[in-house]
């Protein structure tokens, strides 16, 4: 699927929605990066271990909505800006993916996106250990991919993984990727 087609697909997604009553409105930013005609990356981050919430984990940029902010979209680009460094004007939105709530009680929009090609980050040293990018042809690769076992509050739950780069790409963060990759390999 050529870098193009991709985009086009995820721009015409139709997500789904979840009730989040009594939970915490977020949305993050699925941000693509094109590097060349045929090279398309998606932008991660890694959390500061100083942050209360999910330190050292991958994530995407994002956080909770403000009572300014009029749309996930605008909470998404808000907080991208601020974890990256960038220019609010340097992205652009396309699209949703399908909404989730998590087990910390969060109610998560996930933004597909694109950021201008030529900015350069200057992460936000409280909240961003490292940016990476993950390109989409290790996201689309089938073997790239892991199914591990954890324990929570006793019970087992069986988590995807995408191990890439000296780090691990793992909770709701692989949960939105591999729904995302699930549906373009149905394309």
């Amino acid at each position: 699927m050529t870098p193009d087609a991709l985009l086009e697909r995820l721009a015409c997604y139709e997500p789904m929605s979840v009730p989040g009553q009594g939970y915490t409105r977020s949305a993050v930013l699925v941000p693509f990066r094109r590097r060349s005609v045929s090279d398309l990356e998606i932008v991660l981050t890694r959390r500061t271990e100083e942050l209360e919430a999910h330190a050292g984990q991958v994530a995407f940029p994002g956080g909770r909505v403000e009572p300014e902010d009029d749309s996930p979209e605008q909470t998404a680009i808000r907080e991208a800006s601020e974890e990256l460094g960038v220019p609010q004007a340097a992205f652009t939105a396309l699209g949703r993916l399908d909404e989730m709530v998590t087990i910390t009680r969060y109610h998560v929009v996930p933004v597909v996106g694109l950021v201008s090609p030529d900015v350069a980050f200057l992460p936000s040293e409280h909240e961003v250990a490292r940016v990476f990018e993950l390109p989409t042809s290790v996201l689309l690769d089938p073997e790239k991919w892991e199914k591990r076992r954890h324990l929570y509050r006793g019970h087992e739950v069986w988590l995807w993984h995408l191990p890439y780069d000296n780090e691990d790409i793992w909770g709701v963060t692989a949960m939105i990727l591999r729904g995302m990759t699930e549906w373009l390999w149905r394309a």
